[in-house]
């Protein structure tokens, strides 16, 4: 997990490796909650339900957690430009 922040909003932030998204599933809140595996013939995927609607992340894209605990995706040149990571957080 990684701490991050965008002008003045901070949050929490895990980058999806493929390898760990049962870890990224249970972190969002476990079975049922806003971010769910979805295994396929042609891989894996994370299903992110945001604010806006369902979106799809794929290896690579950042699941962020807001404050108020809304989640969302963001690729990985996006994250680079508009968000500095403040700690690294084992775990």
């Amino acid at each position: 997990m990684t701490n991050y922040r965008k002008k003045s909003a901070k949050g929490e932030a895990m980058q999806y490796t493929k390898t760990n998204g049962g870890e990224i599933e249970r972190w969002a809140g476990g079975y049922g909650g806003p971010v769910q595996r979805v295994i396929v013939q042609g891989g894996e995927f994370l299903r992110v339900y945001t604010r806006d609607g369902e979106v799809m992340a794929t290896v690579g894209d950042w699941i962020l957690k807001e404050v108020i605990t809304e989640f969302s995706s963001c690729k990985p040149h996006v994250f680079r430009e508009g968000y500095e990571i403040v700690e690294k957080v084992d775990g």
